[in-house]
């Protein structure tokens, strides 16, 4: 399936022991323990499923640059216009620098107090502008300098970002590189059963509903994950939900090359059937390959609204994110099976 790139999490087994005797204390200490884990579960799932982070990368990357684009384009806008303000009074003193010499010249030929006297007021206001601007100038070196100060942070911030992120698009990677997910399916689904363990064993504790339902919820949303991945690389993979023994949802890959449907052992022992594993047994997959497993039967099946009874099926592992198992021919033979691959694919179910 298609791996995208964040932080690598290392998972540690869950191991919660069995409860003691109406220990209550203890239960809701382990109960504690494991909305904690389903915390770590959600963010994982909100991390590494639910976003693009290629996509997210480039957004926060686009959106630093344009801050800084922006921030230099003000820049330059009011430097462009203080420049020209005084580049103005420049000019302008210039011209009274000119007229002075003109009355210095008139004065070299003839001095009258009347020439004296304008030209001093020349003189008075040329020295009062280039105080003026003196001033101007030293306050626009001063702002000059605190906004390249400005930039240099805001560019320093920019590239620590960009270091960021590419960190954090190696440490995704990598999760996706190393089969970190492969753990985090199976610590999900063990959990999973832990909470069930308990259930059956009598306890009726609210927050062990809730947490049940968070993990039904997790894994649910995480089937449609396959699902959506499986169409988006155009696998050819047909990945399809089913609910067993009128209890769970599960989601399998229709496979007409096994001969059985298949679940994990820990979701056999969810739907409260490990008490019926018999032998061991070849599952005969596609392509030619095989597996091994406990066989079994499942009392009731149903996909696409379509329900069989006594199902024949194996348990065996599995480890694909958002897969339960196989839907084998042991189901599909019931039907006539139609394949749709330009809807999806879509898989049709007719009874024979």
């Amino acid at each position: 399936m298609k791996r995208y790139g964040l932080a690598l999490i290392i998972f540690f087994g869950l191991v919660i022991s069995a409860a003691v005797g109406g220990q209550k204390e203890n239960d809701t200490e382990k109960l504690q323990f494991i909305e904690k884990r389903i915390r770590q579960y959600e963010q994982i799932v909100d991390r590494y499923f639910r976003q693009n982070p290629a996509t997210k990368v480039q957004n926060s990357y686009k959106s630093a640059v344009d801050k800084y684009n922006t921030l230099v384009q003000t820049t330059n806008v009011k430097n462009e216009h203080r420049q020209s303000e005084i580049d103005k009074k420049e000019k302008a003193l210039d011209n009274l620098k000119k007229q002075i010499g003109k009355y210095d010249a008139q004065l070299v030929k003839k001095s009258t107090n009347q020439l004296i006297d304008q030209r001093n007021v020349l003189v008075e206001r040329y020295n009062s502008q280039l105080k003026q601007l003196e001033n101007e100038i030293t306050q626009f070196n001063e702002w000059v300098k605190q906004v390249n100060q400005n930039l240099d942070t805001e560019k320093a911030k920019l590239e620590k970002i960009n270091t960021s992120l590419e960190l954090e698009i190696k440490n995704y990677n990598d999760w996706w590189r190393f089969n970190k997910e492969e753990e985090f399916w199976e610590d999900l689904n063990r959990t999973f059963l832990i909470l069930h363990r308990k259930k059956k064993a009598g306890s009726n504790d609210l927050l062990l509903d809730q947490h049940i339902l968070k993990i039904r919820n997790l894994r649910k949303e995480l089937g449609t994950y396959a699902i959506k991945e499986a169409r988006a690389n155009d696998s050819g993979l047909v990945i399809i939900s089913g609910v067993v023994c009128r209890k769970e949802l599960f989601h399998f890959v229709v496979d007409t090359g096994a001969n059985y449907v298949s679940l994990t052992p820990e979701m056999v022992e969810v739907l409260g059937l490990n008490n019926s594993l018999g032998e061991v047994t070849e599952l005969r997959l596609a392509a030619g390959k095989t597996a091994w497993g406990q066989k079994i039967v499942y009392p009731y099946i149903s996909v696409l609204g379509m329900e069989e009874r006594n199902v024949p099926g194996i348990a065996i592992a599995e480890k694909n994110v958002g897969i339960d198992g196989l839907l084998g021919r042991s189901f599909l033979n019931r039907f006539v099976v139609c394949f749709d691959f330009e809807q999806g694919p879509e898989i049709q179910l007719t009874p024979k």
